[in-house]
């Protein structure tokens, strides 16, 4: 269920910015195409809100901040009272090291990581680095359950939402009330930097989802945040050891201030408020997720029709509208880096090959573009299977 999808902009209506802005979207012809997980194509409006300079200790960047985090947290389905967003400099892991290390600063206890693929073994390979006991569960509500019922040993469950690896987007909100039934005060946190933004969300039974700029919400790559239930943040005030991944602190500065603890990417948040904006200007959320099902339902079809198949992963999950991974054919001529660079060539590109999957690739249906544009790839994919001299359909 969508909660709260309008971010409100009468709120903020004072801002000039934000009277001039025009509605999503406007046609442009951009060298190439992305169609990758993250970053992705971004608006020329988002680009431009770049252009003007803003000074990081002025009443104007602390109305900035207040917009871009009450925004996050209606679109987390939160509640202002009970539930922060806390906007930081740095890419979407930076934002996962900060929030493990501070949720769990002082605990002792087993941290459950619920993994199938290679963000869930990043998180896992994180927790150890920082000395937590780590153990990695499988992907599955059923071995949650079983997992949480053998001891009351377990202090936090760590899951990815969408494992951009592949394309499955976990169940994470049955395991949050999973969680909660068995222990409330066991910590539940997301990882939701390629969801966030592209599905509903609802915070209800997780303490900590973290995000970014540039994946569903399109906006331009060197922010993250992470929205917390503000009464688990405070209990961490002065608790993690590291000065920059003190994600407490920077609640506390915030909170205090209005402002950043240190130098904030003025520009950056520019875009990303200018981002959020669009947003509603599209429609809000729906509309945002039904552009991207279309997106993915006109790659699958396509596809589908050239015989390439989706890679299935397992029976409980499913690949949906944000990124879909595709089996390599079964033809020696097909080399994926030629496969690749040939489509570049004609302004569309793919993400290189890092997945843990081996014999797929993935194809990103999220970002600034429309069915169209996945349209224009599908031909292309077509012409260049041709080229490499690879009949379709394969099968």
């Amino acid at each position: 269920m969508v909660k709260n999808t309008s971010l409100f902009k009468s709120d903020f209506s004072s801002d000039s910015n934000a009277a001039a802005t025009t509605s999503y979207p406007k046609s442009s012809k951009p060298s190439k195409i992305l169609f990758t997980p993250g970053p992705l194509m971004v608006s020329e409006r988002v680009k431009r809100a770049m252009g003007k300079d803003i000074g990081s200790r002025h009443s104007e960047f602390e109305y900035l901040l207040t917009f871009i985090r009450k925004s996050l947290v209606r679109l987390a389905g939160g509640n202002v009272q009970t539930h922060t967003a806390i906007p930081m400099t740095g890419s979407g892991t930076f934002a996962i090291e900060s929030t493990l290390t501070t949720a769990l600063a002082g605990s002792k206890g087993k941290v459950l990581v619920m993994s199938n693929g290679m963000y869930g073994e990043r998180i896992a390979s994180l927790c150890k680095q920082h000395g937590m006991a780590a153990e990695t569960v499988r992907m599955h509500a059923e071995a949650l359950e079983q997992r949480l019922q053998q001891s009351d040993d377990v202090i936090a469950v760590v899951s990815v939402h969408c494992e951009t690896t592949t394309g499955v987007v976990n169940p994470v909100f049955d395991f949050g009330k999973i969680i909660k039934n068995h222990n409330k005060g066991c910590l539940f946190i997301v990882d939701a930097i390629s969801s966030f933004g592209g599905v509903p969300y609802d915070v209800t039974n997780i303490d900590y989802v973290i995000g970014s700029s540039c994946k569903c919400l399109q906006g331009i790559p060197g922010i993250s945040f992470v929205i917390a239930n503000a009464s688990e943040i405070e209990k961490k005030i002065g608790q993690n050891k590291v000065l920059t991944l003190d994600l407490a602190g920077q609640y506390s500065e915030l909170e205090r201030t209005g402002q950043f603890r240190f130098t904030p990417p003025t520009h950056l948040l520019l875009a990303f408020k200018e981002a959020l904006l669009e947003l509603e200007d599209e429609g809000g959320l729906e509309k945002r997720i039904k552009r991207f099902q279309e997106n993915a339902s006109v790659l699958k079809q396509g596809m589908n029709k050239l015989g390439f198949k989706p890679q299935v992963l397992s029976q409980d999950n499913s690949q949906r509208h944000i990124v879909t991974s595709f089996q390599y054919p079964e033809n020696p001529r097909f080399v994926y880096g030629d496969f690749i660079d040939r489509l570049d060539r004609r302004g569309f590109q793919l993400p290189a090959e890092r997945t843990n999957i081996k014999g797929c690739f993935r194809v990103g249906t999220i970002g600034n573009i429309k069915p169209e544009d996945v349209k224009m790839l599908v031909d292309g994919i077509e012409d260049v299977c041709g080229e490499m001299d690879i009949k379709t359909p394969l099968y």
